[in-house]
């Protein structure tokens, strides 16, 4: 009788959402990867370190790391949509604020290092907000594909931006990237303008009835919020990789650095398409544990066969992509709506903790002996977590 009382309204509502919540994902994907590309390209050329490289990731994760948790109780107590809108439209005028100060003579690592610092405090607001709506607004029926939708979307939006602001850092120099991060950030704003306030009203629903429906067992949530950071993770310490080794290590400019962010991109978003396929024969578990092994693979093959190890990034990006939808849908299905913001709060402050620790061991193990052994500490960081704890939920639920 629960599950049947609002059907149409439900699904017209999920579907709605999905259509402007997966073009909201891409454009912001947009923006902060040339936000993240151009000030790391800047930086790098006034500093030539991996190290100053790093902090420009770690002003992104300090912060988040710090507010994610507060911020995620915040997103389960004030309407998740008005947080997005606000975190877009304060995001664009802190992003135009870069050029502006550039142009007025502050050096270009204080800028960058101050501009991602602010970016990164609202970021944090709208990760647990963005993540708690779509828990809220999408079917649970319809996650998976979502979660695929979605990571494809995120996908495209850092294939447009490396591959073109790669190039166009070399071209026109990084400033007006800055601003188009701004504009970009605006657009996305519309989309949640447009999506409006939620027409179902959950407090109609019975609770004893719902929680029904949920009472199956489902796998512990410390253990699937750990593979979730685990992909953020993944995600802080290859940005700095990827920038080490085409630049570093190879001794290309940014246009390659773009194509090679470009062909993870395509790999990530060639996951969105496999994983909707997988899953009709394979569980979540098995296919991020597939997933994290084959990343694993690709990270230790990369830096060993020479420049041709760029090319790794094409399925690298395709083997991260499958952990990741996986992870995400998992957390996603066994989470309460009631405490989305709450648990990805919660599971982005760790993994941004960790990112941090893990960013400045894989930088100094690259600085000081070679950008092998930052590649080597990323994939044991990998293998240490990832089979472990699938191995465990496997196990319960066999048993």
């Amino acid at each position: 009788m629960t599950l049947t009382a609002h059907p149409p309204d439900t699904a017209t509502t999920d579907v709605r959402a999905e259509r402007l919540i997966l073009p909201a994902a891409l454009i912001t994907c947009l923006g902060n990867n040339i936000q993240l590309t151009a000030g790391a390209l800047l930086v790098l050329a006034t500093e030539r370190s991996a190290m100053a490289i790093a902090w420009v990731f770690i002003a992104t994760a300090v912060p988040q790391a710090l507010l994610s948790v507060p911020f995620g109780r915040l997103a389960d107590r004030l309407d998740r949509r008005r947080l997005c809108l606000a975190c877009d439209v304060l995001s664009g005028v802190l992003a135009v604020a870069l050029p502006i100060a550039l142009a007025a003579g502050v050096p270009g690592p204080t800028a960058v290092y101050t501009v991602t610092f602010g970016l990164a405090v609202l970021s944090t607001l709208f990760l647990a907000a963005s993540n708690a709506l779509v828990k809220e607004r999408v079917a649970e029926v319809r996650l998976g594909r979502f979660s695929a939708n979605f990571d494809m979307a995120t996908s495209a939006g850092s294939l447009l931006s490396t591959a073109a602001g790669g190039v166009a850092v070399q071209l026109f120099g990084p400033e007006p990237l800055f601003v188009f991060n701004g504009l970009s950030f605006w657009a996305s704003a519309v989309c949640w303008l447009a999506l409006g306030n939620r027409t179902a009203a959950p407090e109609t629903t019975p609770e004893p009835a719902t929680t029904a429906t949920v009472a199956p067992v489902k796998p512990p949530l410390k253990r699937l919020a750990t593979l979730y950071a685990l992909t953020n993770v993944i995600i802080t310490v290859s940005n700095v990789l990827i920038v080490v080794m085409v630049v570093q290590m190879f001794h290309h400019g940014p246009g390659t650095l773009g194509l090679v962010d470009g062909l993870a991109g395509c790999g990530m978003l060639l996951a969105g398409f496999v994983y909707k396929r997988v899953r009709r024969r394979h569980e979540d578990l098995r296919i991020a544990l597939a997933g994290f092994l084959g990343l694993v693979v690709v990270v230790v093959l990369q830096p060993s066969i020479g420049p041709a190890g760029m090319l790794l990034f094409l399925p690298g990006g395709l083997v991260f992509g499958l952990s990741r939808i996986a992870s995400r849908t998992l957390l996603l299905s066994a989470i309460d709506e009631r405490r989305a913001g709450r648990v990805f709060g919660s599971a982005n402050a760790v993994a941004l903790l960790a990112s941090v620790a893990a960013t400045l061991a894989v930088s100094y193990a690259s600085d000081t002996w070679h950008p092998w052994y930052g590649f080597g500490l990323l994939g044991l960081i990998v293998v240490l977590v990832a089979p472990v704890v699938i191995g465990t939920l496997l196990r319960r639920a066999r048993g």
